[in-house]
């Protein structure tokens, strides 16, 4: 802009002097930003590229509070510039990438002592999706780029929506039931309670289907005798404790 202004025949010499005063003050935080992203680590080293400050950044905040806090007060200052820098994007980024994490670790410790509801994890990694494509990377370094444990997150999805698929294949398209049976409803069952995921309604309602079921088959268990379609020696003991135990929440 200011190389354009220089060119053009009419004297604007005092909007260039403030927007090279501006200027300035961009190269000066990008120079600082370089001092701090760079420190202790080796010139020859250094490839400059955007994917390496992440990673560097990344690295800074995961190594003490007092590099968290220096960078910290990095981003304020960045935030102050009158001019936009990819530099502050990535700083800005990543840090909020950092704080992401943080909680998607708490996220998964959670799962080991109770389900967390599944979505709330699909808006926790919609949130990093957002921040990926603010990054002023290529598609391929973005797709590259990954946060710490938004791997860890995804496999708990992607084997929540297998069983969820799983559950559609029972009640049909549109909530229209199709017949299965007893024993692959159980099985479904017991794959949903040992998810980490809290399903919802489908849970809920996998859940009622097997109760009324196997209270159908306890209450006229007498009547399948009777038409041989069980064994004289059936017990409906056999059904197990789940119709009487709870989803485990």
């Amino acid at each position: 802009l200011i190389k354009f202004g220089e060119q053009i025949p009419v004297n604007l010499s005092d909007y260039l002097m403030k927007l090279e005063q501006k200027a300035i003050l961009g190269r000066d935080w990008i120079r600082l930003f370089e001092t701090v992203i760079f420190y202790g680590i080796d010139p020859n080293k250094i490839s400059g590229s955007y994917i390496s400050c992440l990673k560097l950044i990344r690295q800074k905040m995961n190594e003490s509070e007092e590099l968290r806090n220096d960078l910290n007060i990095l981003k304020c200052e960045g935030c102050l510039l009158p001019v936009d820098t990819d530099q502050y994007k990535l700083l800005s980024l990543e840090m909020d990438a950092w704080k992401w994490s943080a909680e998607a670790k708490s996220m998964l410790d959670m799962t080991k002592a109770q389900k967390i509801k599944l979505e709330d994890v699909r808006k926790h990694i919609k949130q990093i999706a957002t921040l990926r494509s603010k990054l002023p990377l290529n598609k391929k370094d973005k797709s590259e780029w990954s946060p710490e444990f938004e791997e860890e997150l995804f496999s708990l999805v992607r084997a929540a929506d297998k069983l969820l698929e799983e559950y559609e294949g029972f009640i049909g398209d549109s909530g229209k039931k199709r017949r299965v049976s007893l024993s692959s409803v159980r099985q479904l069952k017991d794959a949903v309670n040992a998810q980490p995921l809290d399903l919802g309604s489908a849970a809920e309602h996998l859940l009622s289907v097997l109760v009324a079921s196997e209270n159908w088959v306890r209450e006229h268990g007498l009547v399948l005798k009777h038409c041989k379609i069980v064994n004289d020696d059936f017990d409906d003991k056999e059904l197990g404790a789940c119709l009487t135990s709870s989803m485990k929440k």
